[in-house]
Formats: C-alpha cells, sequence, structure tokens
C-alpha cells in the first residue's frame, strides 16, 4: 500500500513494513515508490503477505469486539 500519513492510515499501514507513507502532496515520492515496487514482484508480493497477517492479526473481529466490549462496559461503569 502506497498512502499518505493523513486520519487514520498509519494506524493501518506501517510505514516500511506493511505500506509506504508519504506526506500530503509528495506525488513524486508516491510515484518512485510505485515504480519501485511493480518494477520488484517478490518485493511487493512479500509487502502483500505482511500487510494482510498484520491487518488479520490487529483487525480481526476476535480482538475489535472484545475492545468495543471493554470500551462500552468501562462507558457504562462511569454512568452509574
Amino acid at each position: 500500500s502506497i498512502a499518505t500519513r493523513v486520519g487514520g492510515v498509519p494506524e493501518v499501514v506501517v510505514d516500511g513494513e506493511t505500506g509506504y507513507l508519504f506526506d500530503v502532496g509528495d506525488v513524486d515520492g508516491m510515484a518512485h515508490c510505485a515504480i519501485d515496487l511493480l518494477s520488484d514482484e517478490d518485493r511487493l508480493r512479500a509487502l502483500g503477505k505482511k500487510a494482510r497477517a498484520y491487518a488479520r492479526k490487529k483487525f480481526c473481529a476476535a480482538e475489535i469486539i472484545p475492545q468495543y466490549e471493554r470500551f462500552y462496559q468501562r462507558v457504562l461503569d462511569r454512568a452509574s
């Protein structure tokens, strides 16, 4: 993934590991990165595998749902 460092994107893309992050407006940097990745199929495939593994680990329902449940329980406990 090639993306900009805005909003929640850095939470999803780990720069240099699961993708590459650039400042907003750095079109040249993003273009060069895309050309480099598209020129190296092994590197592109490895990056994709890391990104999928990271997303599954960090954002899978088995992890996220308990976090939401704990959060909602804390909110309810404070409201009482």
